[in-house]
């Protein structure tokens, strides 16, 4: 029987009207291309014999429920979601036959296994992931490019310092004594100097007067004094580069002419502060106004190794900062003697007190000539574990405050006599004077202590950075 439910006839079977008009309307659908429903299926006579259409001449539409296949070649634009009918049971690729690449937004999956994870934005969560895996280990224990990844996202999550100061700087020059260039402002490091306004006056009826930043060379200011004597201009706003200065040029002036200039300028300070505290070690707050000789931000264990050159004991580097593991009835420890004096030191650090009996150090700066000895230290308080005690040695004084129970800057400034604790927020939390004691033999030492000795002593103490100015 045809797919026109046409019979096929023997010899002896006569041919009826209906047969006849049913092969006529077979034929003119199969000419007219008009094939209208099929009422059975269409099967090739071979397996993987007959095609549907071909490269050359494809169909336009196909329209399926569901779709057989051994394999896929080409794009597929999908309308709707993949579902499998059943959880947990299909894959797609396999260890053997992986996929090149699969774009996504979203993806649930329970776990992925990857060779190479490569990302170039995160924002908020990873993604809807119960466990991610690469080679088949815990991202946790690996660090490839997720690990950097996730760094770089702490990193640019770090506080960005900026600030900024109203400063009006002002020189008088006479040229018969000074000569070109003067500075009239000095770069700094991390600073960029902006110039809101500027003024010069010159009693010289030749030649030329220029305020240029230095060392980027950007002209400011450019008063030809042949033609004018005084020039101003009050609503600018021209940024130099970091650490730029501002320098007074002259040349071909009136023999001992004088000139006055006066700037307005904002400085900017701006540093991405990534290290573990996102306190910034350079903070006027507590840095030397000449700067840190020294700072050790514990990013390696190299430079824990430079800094504790007399002592690293049940320490090392996690998450750039320094850890403490000592065994029960221990103590951890890093030490540093100096060969010079100090005369300021800063130490960003967190403590927790568990347990304590007496005033135990945490750490502490010591200075001692063989005649006079200088000692401030931050102690545990027995009376009660929520307080630490800021003590001077000379004194036996002891100033209580409360343990922020975050990154704190402990400074010790052994030219003003002052020993100081400071928030992250930069609020004074306790100040000591620091006084003479009896000296013994010349040593200059900053020490760090984590105790774990159950029933007398116990404290958990993390470093960021210490910082130093002999």
């Amino acid at each position: 029987m045809s797919w026109r439910n046409i019979p096929r006839k023997e010899n002896y079977m006569p041919l009826f009207a209906e047969d006849w008009n049913a092969v006529i309307d077979a034929l003119d659908d199969l000419y007219a291309g008009k094939f209208g429903e099929l009422e059975r299926d269409l099967v090739p006579k071979e397996p993987y014999a007959l095609d549907i259409g071909k490269p050359s001449k494809p169909w336009r539409h196909g329209h399926f429920k569901e779709i057989y296949t051994q394999s896929l070649t080409g794009p597929i634009e999908l309308t709707g979601d993949i579902i499998p009918s059943q959880p947990d049971r299909f894959n797609i690729g396999s260890p053997s036959k992986p996929l090149h690449y699969i774009y996504a937004k979203y993806g649930y999956f329970e776990p992925i296994f990857t060779d190479k994870l490569e990302a170039k934005e995160i924002v908020g969560s990873v993604g809807n992931f119960d466990e991610l895996l690469v080679k088949g280990e815990p991202v946790g224990a690996v660090d490839p490019t997720l690990t950097d990844i996730m760094q770089d996202v702490k990193v640019l999550l770090s506080e960005l310092v900026v600030r900024e100061s109203y400063i009006t700087k002002q020189k008088m020059v006479d040229t018969g004594v000074e000569s070109s260039p003067v500075v009239i402002h000095e770069g700094k490091k991390y600073h960029i100097p902006i110039v809101r306004g500027w003024f010069i006056v010159t009693d010289s009826t030749e030649g030329e007067i220029e305020l240029r930043f230095v060392p980027s060379y950007i002209l400011v200011a450019w008063l030809p004094a042949n033609s004018l004597r005084k020039l101003a201009n009050k609503d600018i706003y021209l940024p130099g580069y970091i650490e730029d200065g501002i320098w007074l040029y002259w040349k071909n002036l009136s023999p001992n002419s004088k000139i006055h200039t006066q700037l307005d300028l904002i400085e900017r300070f701006e540093k991405i502060v990534a290290n573990a505290s996102g306190i910034d070690p350079e903070d006027p707050t507590w840095a030397p106004g000449e700067g840190w000789e020294k700072i050790w931000e514990f990013k390696t264990e190299a430079e824990l190794d430079d800094f504790a050159n007399s002592m690293k004991r049940y320490a090392s580097v996690s998450d750039h900062r320094v850890v403490f593991a000592p065994p029960d009835g221990d103590m951890g420890n890093i030490e540093r003697s100096h060969p010079t004096q100090y005369k300021r030191i800063a130490i960003c650090l967190r403590v927790e007190v568990l347990e304590s009996t007496a005033d135990y150090d945490i750490a502490y700066g010591y200075i001692d000539d063989g005649t006079n000895a200088k000692v401030c230290s931050i102690q545990e308080v027995p009376t009660d574990l929520t307080k630490l005690g800021l003590y001077d040695g000379g004194s036996d004084t002891v100033v209580e405050f409360s343990n922020p129970n975050d990154w704190m800057v402990f400074v010790v400034d052994f030219e003003e006599d002052k020993g100081r604790v400071y928030d992250r927020y930069k609020n004074l939390l306790a100040e000591v004077d620091i006084t003479i004691g009896s000296g013994i033999t010349p040593i200059y030492v900053i020490d760090v202590f984590e105790d774990n000795m159950p029933g007398d002593s116990v404290t958990d103490v993390e470093v960021d950075w210490i910082a130093i100015r002999t």
